[in-house]
Order: structure tokens, then C-alpha cells, then sequence
């Protein structure tokens, strides 16, 4: 598989684990030029902004680490389009992100809320 349909695939992953834990799923993969989101949800008064990162070697680093401070102001950016063209503004914005680390055959799903400031 290549990266792009890795991806895909940790996306799905990502995005049955939310639906498991009741987020709606808006979009997926919303691009804009110079930045992307992966995924985008609605947690009740909550518009999630989905970033995912897999792992299955964590000696160079964790999911978490990868996300630098050009993918958050990307993000940003995106995040700010993305509103402004669905008209969103009546859902509080938050930023969560998912990172998947493989161990054994088996994966890990950590999820962190709310990690990035507006």
C-alpha cells in the first residue's frame, strides 16, 4: 500500500471509532490550498477538527510528535475556511487529535481533545 492508501485507511479506522463514541462526521479529507483536515465532526455544541497520525514505529517519535508548528498554523487556516464557508459559527471550534501506534500486530488508538488554542 502507499501512503495515500494508508492513510485512508487509518482514517476509516478513526472515523468508526468516533461514530463508536457519537460524533457526527461531516467531511473528510477538506483541502484547502495549504492546508487539509482530515476529518470533521460534530460532538454536540462541538465542531471537531480531526487530525490523524499512525505510528508503527515510535523509536523515531509518537503520532503526536509529528504535528509541527507549520501543520497547526495550516490547520489553522483551514479550520478558519472551513467555518467561514459552511457558515459554522454557532458550534464552538475545537481541535482533537487521534494518533494510532502499532505494537505487536495490534493497534493503539489515543485521543486527545481540544489540543490546539484559537
Amino acid at each position: 500500500m502507499n501512503r495515500r492508501e494508508l492513510g485512508k485507511k487509518w482514517e476509516e479506522l478513526t472515523e468508526q471509532y468516533l461514530r463508536k463514541k457519537g460524533y457526527k462526521i461531516l467531511t473528510r479529507n477538506y483541502q484547502i490550498r495549504g492546508g487539509e483536515i482530515d476529518i470533521v465532526a460534530q460532538d454536540g455544541e462541538f465542531l471537531v477538527f480531526i487530525e490523524v497520525r499512525f505510528r508503527s514505529d515510535i523509536s523515531f517519535g509518537t503520532p503526536s510528535e509529528t504535528v509541527n508548528k507549520k501543520k497547526k498554523a495550516a490547520l489553522k487556516k483551514a479550520i478558519k475556511v472551513y467555518i467561514h464557508e459552511n457558515f459554522l459559527y454557532h458550534l464552538q471550534p475545537r481541535v482533537d487529535f487521534i494518533g494510532i501506534e502499532q505494537k505487536d500486530n495490534q493497534f493503539f488508538v489515543n485521543h486527545y481533545q481540544n489540543v490546539l488554542d484559537f
